[in-house]
């Protein structure tokens, strides 16, 4: 996993696409206060080599949602009130961990059973619709991403 995101932003500096110092990881410390933060004590192996590559600024990657650090450690209450406001009940998502926000009516986390998985497909909340498991494993829906963010016509 650290090697695909390493040869993908040496591709995306060398070619102009991501200054060198956009890439910025998270810390054991960081990972841990995550955890912390949306009440779990383990993450995916390869959602936590993500963190640890990118997590601190993962826009280089993909600019459409929200999923920094610093906005992950308050993602569980903003899907709490996203959850809430389509009147649904948030107890299925207590030991979820949030970790991308999109607006304010959807998110994608992986379920409390997928935390101990190394490489678990995780899971979609839009508004009006129930909870829809990703097509993919995290790593692949990851590589997929890349392939669209490498094309020359990526508007980012």
């Amino acid at each position: 996993m650290t090697d695909f995101l390493a040869d993908l932003a040496a591709t995306l500096i060398r070619n102009g696409s991501v200054p060198p110092d956009a890439i910025r990881g998270c810390t054991d410390a960081e990972i841990n206060a995550l955890m912390a933060a949306q009440n779990v004590t383990t993450l995916p192996t390869t959602f936590r080599k993500f963190l640890s590559y990118t997590g601190r600024n993962p826009y280089w990657f993909s600019r459409n949602d929200e999923a920094d650090y610093e906005w992950l450690l308050d993602a569980k209450q903003y899907a709490r009130e996203t959850v809430e406001e389509y009147g649904h009940d948030f107890t299925e998502f207590e030991g979820a961990f949030i970790f991308q926000t999109h607006h304010d009516y959807m998110f994608h986390y992986f379920r409390t059973e997928d935390l101990t998985l190394p490489d678990p497909h995780f899971w979609v909340f839009r508004g009006d619709s129930p909870p829809e498991r990703s097509e993919v494993a995290f790593s692949q829906h990851l590589r997929l991403w890349a392939e669209y963010r490498v094309r020359p016509d990526y508007p980012g």
